[in-house]
C-alpha cells in the first residue's frame, strides 16, 4: 500500500513510469505490478510470517526492469493491532550492491597480492635463462642464414622467447603496478593516438574503425596518458579481433555518468558489432588468465581494469551473443574525487 522514495527507486517505478509516458502508454506501473516483476515470492514470505516466524532476515536477488538483479537484504515482520488482529506486513530492503562490489574488489586484491609474490619469484627464475636462450638463438640463427629451414626455426625460437618475455612483463605489471605519472592531458588526443595505432590492424581485417569526440569545450583530465592509452588500446584490439570483416568498432568520448554514479565523469566507450559474449563469460573477463582467444594470455583486460582503477575510475562490459560488446570506462573529470558507484541512500 505504501512505499518510500528509496523503495520506488529500487523497484524501478519512476523509470517504468517515465518509459511508459514517453511511449504514450498511459498510466504508470502500479506498485503491485512492480512487486510482481521482482522475482520474489511475496506470498511465501507472508506465509512464513503467518506461521509464527517473528522476523524474517535473508539475502535475495531483486529483479529490476533494467539491468542485472540487485542483491538486497530483506527484513520482514507481521504487523498486529492492539488486540493482536493482523494489520499487514512490513518489508525493509537494504541495497547490498556496493557491499558486493567492495567484496569483489577485496577478493581481487587478495588474488593480486598472492600473484605478486609468485611473479617476483618467476621474474628471477625465468628471465635470466630466457635472456641466455634468446642470445644463443640469435647467434645460431645468424650462423644458419644460408640454411632456410634452420634459419626459419631460429626465428620462431626468437619470437617465442620474446612472447614469453612479454607475458612475464604483463604478469609483473599486473602484480606490481607502477605509480601513475599524472599530468593534464587531452582525452581526445589520447583516443586519437589509440585509433592511429590500431588502424592498421582494423584495415587488415576489413573492420571500420571510427572515433567520435565531443564538439567544443575542453576534454582535459589529470591522467597518465601513456598508461590510459595502454588500457584503451587493449579494449580496441580486443574489439577488432572479435569483429568480422565489414563490421565496425567505434571509440567514443562523452560526458556522463553510469546509473550508480554520484557525479559526472568522462565516459570512454569502445563499441563493436562483433560476436558478443554470454553473461557467464562477461562476468569473468576481468579475471587474470581468463581468455576466450586461442593463444591469449588473459591479462590484457585485467591490466586495463587496474589502470582505470588507479585513475579512480571504473570499467564495465555490456554484451549480448551475436549483438556485439560495449566496454565503458568512467574517469574523474578533474574536479576532485573518484568516479565510483554512489553509496546506498538508506533502506527501503
Amino acid at each position: 500500500r505504501l512505499c518510500n522514495a528509496r523503495a520506488r527507486a529500487l523497484l524501478g517505478m519512476e523509470a517504468a513510469a517515465t518509459a511508459r509516458a514517453a511511449a504514450g502508454r498511459g498510466a504508470p506501473d502500479t506498485m503491485a505490478a512492480r512487486l510482481a516483476g521482482t522475482g520474489l515470492d511475496w506470498s511465501a514470505l507472508m506465509a512464513e510470517l503467518d506461521g509464527g516466524v517473528p522476523l524474517l532476515e535473508r539475502e535475495l536477488e531483486l529483479g529490476r526492469p533494467q539491468g542485472a538483479p540487485l542483491p538486497v537484504q530483506l527484513t520482514a515482520a507481521r504487523l498486529s493491532g492492539a488486540g493482536h488482529e493482523p494489520l499487514g506486513y512490513l518489508f525493509a530492503l537494504r541495497d547490498l550492491g556496493e557491499i558486493r562490489s567492495l567484496q569483489r574488489q577485496l577478493r581481487q586484491h587478495e588474488r593480486l597480492s598472492a600473484l605478486g609474490n609468485l611473479a617476483a619469484g618467476l621474474a628471477h627464475e625465468i628471465r635470466n635463462p630466457l635472456s641466455s636462450i634468446r642470445g644463443y638463438a640469435t647467434y645460431l640463427t645468424e650462423r644458419l642464414r644460408d640454411d632456410p629451414l634452420g634459419h626459419a626455426t631460429g626465428q620462431v625460437l626468437i619470437e617465442e622467447t620474446e612472447r614469453l618475455n612479454r607475458v612475464l612483463s604483463d604478469l609483473l605489471s599486473l602484480a606490481r603496478p607502477r605509480e601513475l605519472a599524472r599530468a593534464p592531458a587531452s582525452l581526445g588526443a589520447v583516443l586519437s593516438r589509440v585509433v592511429a595505432v590500431a588502424a592498421p590492424d582494423a584495415a587488415e581485417k576489413g573492420v571500420r574503425l571510427r572515433l567520435r569526440l565531443p564538439e567544443g569545450g575542453t576534454d582535459a583530465a589529470e591522467v597518465d596518458a601513456d598508461r590510459l592509452m595502454q588500457a584503451v588500446l587493449n579494449l580496441v584490439i580486443n574489439a577488432i579481433q572479435a569483429t568480422d570483416a565489414g563490421g565496425e568498432v567505434e571509440v567514443a568520448l562523452a560526458r556522463g555518468r553510469g546509473p550508480e554514479q554520484a557525479r559526472d565523469c568522462w565516459r570512454i566507450s569502445v563499441r563493436d558489432t562483433g560476436c558478443g559474449m554470454s553473461a557467464s563469460t562477461t562476468a569473468q573477463i576481468f579475471t587474470p588468465y581468463f581468455s576466450t582467444k586461442a593463444g591469449g594470455t588473459g591479462l590484457g583486460l585485467s591490466i586495463a581494469r587496474q589502470i582505470v582503477e588507479q585513475h579512480g575510475g571504473e570499467i564495465s562490459a555490456g554484451s549480448l551473443p551475436g549483438r556485439g560488446t560495449t566496454m565503458t570506462i568512467l574517469l574523474p573529470d578533474g574536479s576532485g574525487g573518484a568516479c565510483r558507484a554512489r553509496p546506498a541512500e538508506g533502506a527501503a
